[in-house]
């Protein structure tokens, strides 16, 4: 069973810290959340970069992710809700191009597709210039770009033909 709000661990900065970063004023912002939360001036470039780093290590901890999720879940915002937003989205005609990216984004989150081309080598022959080339069947990896070695090596003697 979840914790209630009550439940977690933090310290009444910390707890602030969460509650700013969800509220409407900072929406997600880490760093300007952090330095409310914790009093640092901004304007100063080393508290700043302070507020920056600590605010990125908060949002690491356990407890405080696990409070703002429920904070969130207690608020509507779930899986279900954006779900819902998603499809929402999707199935409206007025802006074509958030309905694109709307689908796009739900076949990512089906795995129906992939954000990375894969691409797979089958042959590779690599003529250094010098006589050598560098040939490799089924290739899985390039040769290594210092040895060049990872597939077979043939001295050709200063001829253009393989052998």
């Amino acid at each position: 069973m979840p914790k209630k709000l009550g439940e977690y661990n933090l310290t009444p900065k910390e707890k602030a810290f969460c509650d700013l970063y969800l509220s409407p004023d900072y929406m997600g912002n880490g760093v300007l959340a952090y330095a409310e939360a914790y009093e640092i001036d901004t304007e100063d470039v080393k508290q700043y970069n302070v507020a920056k780093t600590r605010a990125y290590k908060m949002l690491t901890k356990v407890d405080i992710l696990s409070y703002m999720q429920t904070k969130l879940d207690s608020t509507g915002y779930n899986d279900a809700f954006i779900d819902k937003e998603l499809l929402f989205v999707m199935t409206q005609r007025a802006d074509f191009g958030s309905k694109v990216a709307a689908i796009k984004e739900y076949n990512k989150l089906k795995g129906r597709v992939e954000d990375k081309l894969k691409l797979e080598i089958t042959n590779v022959s690599l003529d250094l210039g010098n006589g050598t080339t560098i040939q490799k069947t089924n290739a899985g990896e390039l040769p290594d770009k210092d040895t060049g070695q990872s597939g077979e090596v043939h001295d050709n003697g200063g001829s253009d033909q393989d052998g």
